[in-house]
């Protein structure tokens, strides 16, 4: 199980803010796949620029790390996704 604590426009488009997934793979790129295979393509619009690598505007963290799409994601970790950048 991987703890998924979602803040800003992607936690609103989705209408979640903590996703529990009982997670089937080894990195971030996984769970990105198995939370828009759930949730929809809103998941990889939000999370990932047109060349499929993590949005400038988005950090995830992993136990306090920032992470990559490569990082490899432990059953039991707890990831926190948080709009990186505000308008004003």
């Amino acid at each position: 199980m991987v703890k998924v604590k979602i803040y800003g426009t992607l936690a609103l488009d989705l209408n979640e803010s903590r996703i529990d997934l009982k997670f089937a793979g080894n990195t971030l790129a996984d769970v990105i796949d198995q939370m828009a295979a759930q949730y929809g393509s809103k998941v990889r619009e939000e999370l990932l620029d047109q060349e499929g690598s993590l949005d400038y505007a988005y950090g995830i963290f992993s136990d306090g790390e920032r992470v990559g799409l490569a990082t490899r994601i432990q059953d039991g970790s707890e990831l926190v996704i948080v709009n990186m950048l505000g308008g004003g």
